[in-house]
């Protein structure tokens, strides 16, 4: 794009009501990304995570709208819209769940960048939709707001008699489908997290500071535009001295899913830059308006002290490449290929056969199609390991971020994973699959998905006390006397 992507250009400043920029993007006719942002790129920028996607016009220019805070017009996207000029000679559909994200439907232009067109004759239920370049994924797709391929927009069927209209509104940054959305709710939302473990761990000292980082403040990580936490002991009336805290202002539709977050840490020994190494979490709005929703207390990464080896571990990887064939077509021949393996534990090298080099697996039983690697992990790293496989160092297992997660379930120094199988991602519980099965022997046959420091637990009623069953924490399997008449539940605990 003819604008560069330097922040606090005065010659590429949007002014007036709304936000207005024209400027040449050049050359006419192709596509380009732009954001809006701040002076800085620690302020918050929209759309989203990923950028917007534009053609330029015939004059090789484009005009860019910004509408700041909250549009209660009952379209959406509700904050922040970022919209464009008609440049001309862009087209849109509209693809989503309610057609198999299979079958499209054009949407017509109506004119001043607005699209139109209806959809029926689907079965009542909630459906994510992207509009998107007719034909390809490989242009423009935008849903929830106009960030290209970010999160999928949704909408509600009630009847399968029901005519939605479905309206694009370029310049206005905006969608419609159906009616108009509910009025919007302020909730004031309560972050808290517990930083505990991470402090038993060695990667967080008391003194550093916690801050939440999310899709509402531009994912800033530990920047100044990060919402910085408190710490409080009494959050909640308890004596915790490792709780931080802080409030953020939502507006939304009641009942929204309105971001995505991560908590986020700066201290010398933070893992993953800082950032938490779970999933991302979320917040829902309460249907209230002014509501106070205070989320439960989360715990930094998901991560216990149990969660991390007790000692040294020898882990033996194993894959079968028995019918192996990469993304790239490309069949494994056991005379001439190499099979690799990547990961977080290593971490994630380039992939290419000189990066991964060192990390080739053995044929072993040598004759057969499973391939082995064997590596010491040190006492005190995280027991899951999330890794790929990879023909001749490629990446070429699985697509992008479809990874195999297992854990390493021993506290004795040795772990060998279960067989993996090449192009099958296997992401394991941490922790689950209880089974009981029927009585045998005299005896019923209890089994589970084990973990260091989850125990069976059982009882005569659901609502009156448990147990737990000895000799059960980090076990996967016993036997329980099948005497007696009742009822008898089980329930797997971690404390």
């Amino acid at each position: 794009m003819t604008p560069s992507w330097t922040p606090g250009d005065a010659g590429l400043q949007l002014l007036g009501s709304p936000f207005t920029l024209t400027t040449s993007t050049g050359p006419a006719d192709t596509y380009h990304e732009f954001k809006v942002t701040g002076a800085t790129w620690s302020d918050p920028n929209y759309p989203g995570v990923n950028n917007a996607k534009i053609k330029s016009n015939a004059n090789g220019s484009n005009t860019f709208y910004f509408y700041p805070g909250v549009n209660a017009d009952g379209w959406s996207p509700l904050n922040n819209r970022v919209g464009y000029a008609d440049p001309g000679n862009m087209s849109f559909e509209i693809i989503g769940g309610f057609a198999g994200w299979s079958a499209a439907t054009n949407l017509n232009p109506i004119g001043n960048g607005v699209f139109s067109n209806s959809i029926t004759g689907i079965a009542p239920g909630s459906y994510g939709f992207k509009f998107r370049t007719p034909g390809t994924w490989g242009e423009v797709a935008f849903g929830a707001d106009f960030q290209n391929f970010g999160a999928d927009g949704s909408f509600t069927v009630s009847s399968n008699t029901q005519v939605l209209p479905v309206v694009l509104d370029l310049p206005k940054g905006r969608w419609l489908i159906g009616t108009l959305a509910p009025a919007p709710v302020t909730n004031h939302v309560v972050f808290a997290v517990d930083m505990t473990y991470q402090i038993q761990l060695n990667l967080f000292t008391p003194g550093s500071s916690v801050f939440v980082a999310g899709a509402f403040n531009g994912w800033p990580g530990t920047g100044p535009a990060a919402l910085a936490l408190t710490n409080f002991p009494a959050y909640n009336g308890g004596s915790n001295t490792n709780i931080y805290y802080g409030t953020n202002l939502f507006v939304g539709a009641p009942g929204a899913v309105v971001t995505a977050f991560k908590y986020t840490q700066n201290d010398v020994n933070a893992q993953n830059g800082g950032y938490e190494t779970s999933n991302d979490r979320s917040l829902t709005l309460t249907a209230a308006n002014g509501a106070v929703l205070k989320l439960p207390v989360g715990v930094f990464s998901d991560l216990y002290s149990i969660d991390v080896l007790n000692v040294d571990t020898t882990v033996t990887f194993r894959v079968s490449m028995t019918n192996a064939v990469g993304t790239d077509a490309h069949v494994f021949d056991s005379a001439n290929d190499l099979v690799n393996i990547n990961g977080d534990f290593i971490p994630w090298v380039s992939w290419d056969p000189i990066s991964l080099n060192n990390y080739l697996l053995a044929n072993n039983p040598p004759g057969t199609l499973v391939y082995t690697f064997t590596k010491t992990f040190l006492a005190g790293q995280p027991r899951i390991v999330t890794y790929k496989y990879a023909i001749n160092g490629l990446d070429n297992e699985a697509g992008f971020a479809q990874d195999h997660k297992r854990y390493i379930r021993s506290t004795t120094g040795t772990y060998i994973l279960p067989l993996d199988t090449f192009g099958t991602q296997t992401v394991e519980p941490k922790f689950g699959n209880l089974v009981i099965a029927k009585p045998t022997g005299g005896v019923l046959p209890v089994t589970w998905t084990g973990y260091p420091g989850v125990s069976l637990q059982t009882s005569t009623s659901l609502t009156g006390s448990w147990s737990t069953v000895g000799n059960t924490d980090g076990q996967s399997s016993t036997n329980w006397p099948a005497t007696g008449n009742g009822n008898r539940y089980f329930r797997l605990i971690q404390p």
